[in-house]
């Protein structure tokens, strides 16, 4: 983890990976509760290609507290983890694709902007990417 000194130094000089592309239109047969879910195990179920045991989504579970690691609230506007993710889902507060794709987006991209470049969280968020949006271009590419 960072100290706060390096990340206000680094802050202007964000990555050129930074901000995430807008989302392109999806179908409406995408806009289901089914289909988040359907989005959501299959990150869950991504593995560490060097470490097949690893579930690589583990570390996206569930966010530590403000007590844990108060640094993170301080430096992460708008924290999300796929439990938050899931909750989202179950209670119907996506209307669209797009938007849950935003909070996927917005978690992986939190992991990005608080984890050094090379460490095992910011590696395993580049491959949750990585996999959520090559299944979004299928599921894209399926109905239509």
């Amino acid at each position: 983890v960072r100290t706060m000194e390096a990340l206000s130094a680094e802050a202007p000089r964000l990555p050129a990976a930074f901000p995430p592309p807008p989302p392109q239109p999806l179908p409406s047969r995408l806009n289901s509760r089914g289909v988040y879910k359907g989005f959501l195990e299959s990150l869950r179920g991504v593995r560490d290609p060097d470490e097949p045991d690893r579930a690589v989504a583990a570390m996206f579970e569930q966010l530590p507290s403000r007590e844990e690691l108060p640094l993170y609230y301080d430096i992460i506007e708008v924290p999300v983890d796929l439990r938050t993710i899931e909750v989202r889902i179950v209670r119907g507060l996506y209307r669209t694709i797009a938007q849950f794709a935003m909070d996927v987006e917005l978690m992986l991209l939190n992991a990005r902007v608080f984890n050094e470049a090379g460490s095992e969280i910011y590696g395993d968020a580049v491959l949750l990417l990585k996999h959520f949006r090559k299944a979004l271009r299928k599921a894209r590419k399926a109905s239509t």
